[in-house]
């Protein structure tokens, strides 16, 4: 079975303007009928995938090609222009990326120097944000608030994980890489110009996220400081040439060996999920059990894990499981995941701590005052609970479903058999 899902088409996205950015790089020596018709196609498609990510990028990446024959002034006009109307397209869109901007700031701020650690901002991000809400009920941003997973600017991303000690290093980094990309061989202009595109893309997305990106910047830092001395050694030197295809072909099949092994892993896990979602029994609970000795360190097995606990009843277990993810990995359905779990063992008050942080995480969210109606309700404090029920009845409706319609109705009725 194949599935796909393509409500987010950044993956593709950032894949086609790295294969514009090759194909156009190869163009300056050899511009013929084929290549001229696969860069059309590529930029038809960009435009298909409503990217404005990657609208700006292969705009960028062919005035970098073309600068010597545009203007610096019409360029600077250009960029305005084209910036300022991909904002007004999705004018919500934009303002919650500057709102995850400023908050990510934040994060910067609180630890400049050596950042918050790999995956700093999966950790920390929807806590900085619970924060802000904190201190600004009224803030203009609280109904784009969502559930973040990426500060959408890879800058940001190295920032908040390394601080300003670790970014330096790979900006440096970069920029000896790039540095000569006029002077190089023509692979050499092709997979740095594809670098190039990836930073472009990767100030208003996370191309990091894709194996592709990854396998254009290998290829680029090997071509760049590797490969040339390397076989001028290797031909000077048999021996050498030997130990390395000797180490690639041993490195090959220790590579290969793991990945059969994480694959026929993940498809376990995957029958085993398709399994619980027809009949959830002690059965299944043993079949996650051993799968957990393997993947005790992968947060998405963890929160599947801890849901499938959590819909066989065994809320303690499923809280345990919770608690130990909340330490690495911040998450407003993490968050409610929790307290739901507190909730059904009657630990009322952590119910309640954690459904108000889910709420401040999420302000325009039905969900959490819902479970913190249920919260009061049960440990008998009516005035709150028929306070949360006023608030849930004429809260403003982000984005209508049929679950937040069901929370609605049940509150009218609530209120309504009160009165």
């Amino acid at each position: 079975m194949i599935r796909g899902n393509f409500d987010n088409t950044a993956g593709l996205a950032s894949s086609l303007c790295i294969c514009y950015s090759i194909l156009l790089g190869k163009s300056r020596q050899d511009l013929n009928k084929i290549i001229l018709i696969v860069l059309i196609l590529i930029l038809i498609a960009v435009l298909l995938t409503r990217s404005r990510t990657a609208i700006i990028t292969t705009v960028v990446v062919s005035i970098h090609v073309y600068r010597r024959f545009i203007p610096f002034k019409k360029i600077f006009i250009a960029s305005l222009i084209l910036l300022g109307s991909l904002f007004f397209i999705n004018i919500n869109s934009g303002l919650g990326r500057l709102f995850v901007w400023k908050c990510s700031v934040d994060m910067i701020i609180d630890s400049p120097i050596f950042g918050h650690g790999l995956n700093g901002f999966s950790k920390k991000y929807m806590y900085f944000q619970r924060n802000y809400f904190e201190g600004h009920s009224d803030s203009i941003f609280k109904d784009l608030a969502d559930n973040v997973k990426m500060p959408f600017n890879e800058i940001l991303n190295l920032l908040i994980s390394f601080g300003f000690a670790g970014t330096l290093f790979i900006i440096i980094l970069l920029y000896l890489i790039l540095r000569d990309i006029d002077r190089g061989s023509l692979l050499f202009k092709c997979l740095a110009l594809a670098t190039f595109s990836i930073i472009c893309f990767g100030m208003f997305s996370y191309p990091s996220r894709y194996p592709f990106s990854w396998l254009i910047l290998i290829m680029t830092i090997l071509e760049s400081v590797f490969f040339e001395r390397l076989f001028q050694a290797a031909f000077r030197f048999r021996g050498i040439l030997f130990g390395v295809k000797a180490s690639v072909f041993v490195l090959t099949i220790f590579a290969v060996y793991l990945q059969v092994k994480r694959i026929r892993v993940e498809m376990e896990w995957f029958q085993l999920n398709d399994i619980a979602g027809k009949a959830l029994n002690s059965f299944i609970e043993k079949k996650y059990d051993r799968l957990y000795v393997i993947k005790k360190n992968d947060n998405t097995f963890l929160y599947n894990y801890s849901v499938i606990l959590n819909k066989i009843g065994n809320y303690e277990k499923s809280k345990s499981i919770c608690l130990s993810l909340r330490h690495k990995l911040g998450d407003y359905e993490l968050e409610i995941l929790t307290a739901y779990n507190f909730l059904m063992l009657r630990e009322y008050g952590i119910a309640e701590k954690i459904y108000l942080s889910a709420s401040n995480m999420c302000p325009n969210r039905f969900v959490p005052l819902y479970g913190l109606f249920h919260v009061y309700y049960q440990r008998g404090d009516y005035d709150c609970a028929k306070e949360i029920a006023n608030k849930i009845v004429l809260k403003k409706i982000k984005i209508n479903s049929r679950t937040v319609q069901e929370i609605i109705t049940e509150m009218k009725t609530y209120l309504k058999a009160g009165s």
